[in-house]
């Protein structure tokens, strides 16, 4: 049995995979806040000044700890989503080189469609010349 692949066709972007991707980084970004504010021994040290482990940590509140990991996750998450923009503000999406040569082949097909064109007219009000050249004789 001969199986043959199918024609790619070219698509502007690409498409809803766009949106997916950007849906799996915002849920991984978010479980890795999680799991850093809830399970890590450098997110208490940071915030509280000890370690988890250490018998001192048994003075602040469950409560307080809780609030300050939701704060830790909410701000550490914004830190990412600022760097996120701010690099996708400075990468263009598509670089110069490429809008360069796009601008260039539209004016080639500008042009050349309107010399296709001239050449068209040129040839037709040769012929109607022509046509009355006989009439005329």
């Amino acid at each position: 049995m001969l199986h043959q692949r199918s024609p790619g066709y070219r698509a502007a972007d690409i498409g809803s995979w766009f949106h997916i991707l950007r849906f799996i980084s915002v849920v991984s970004v978010t479980t890795n806040c999680v799991f850093s504010a809830f399970y890590s021994v450098a997110v208490d040290r940071w915030m509280f000044g000890y370690a988890s482990d250490i018998d001192a940590s048994r003075e602040i509140e469950d409560k307080q700890k809780t609030y300050a990991r939701l704060i830790f996750i909410f701000v550490w998450h914004m830190v990412v989503y600022v760097v996120t923009i701010a690099i996708s503000y400075a990468i263009p999406d598509i670089p110069q080189q490429v809008k360069v040569a796009q601008a260039r082949q539209d004016f080639l097909e500008k042009v050349g469609f309107a010399t296709s064109f001239l050449q068209l007219l040129n040839s037709k009000l040769r012929l109607l010349s022509k046509k009355k050249q006989k009439n005329i004789e």
